[in-house]
């Protein structure tokens, strides 16, 4: 069952990775290691003054990374297998 934050397109954090939209996890950890690792997400703490700091981070970083989800065809590739 989708937890909160969750619609029927998944959760929120795959969803902002995937439309290059920038995100800081105001805690010490995250469900989505694999967007810290190519820059999309900054782990910025808890504390005012450690999420100020994560969202300026995040505010001066480039925003073009390497979507960490795919390449967004790996449907057209299942249909392509199965179909055969």
């Amino acid at each position: 069952m989708p937890g909160p934050g969750a619609d029927r397109l998944g959760r929120g954090a795959g969803r902002r990775r995937a439309f290059r939209l920038l995100w800081r996890d105001a805690a010490g950890n995250t469900e989505r290691p694999e967007t810290v690792e190519v820059g999309a997400n900054v782990l910025a703490g808890t504390g005012s003054e450690k999420i100020m700091d994560g969202a300026m981070r995040m505010l001066e970083t480039d925003t073009r990374w390497e979507n960490p989800f795919g390449d967004g065809h790996t449907g057209d590739r299942i249909v392509k297998i199965v179909g055969n």
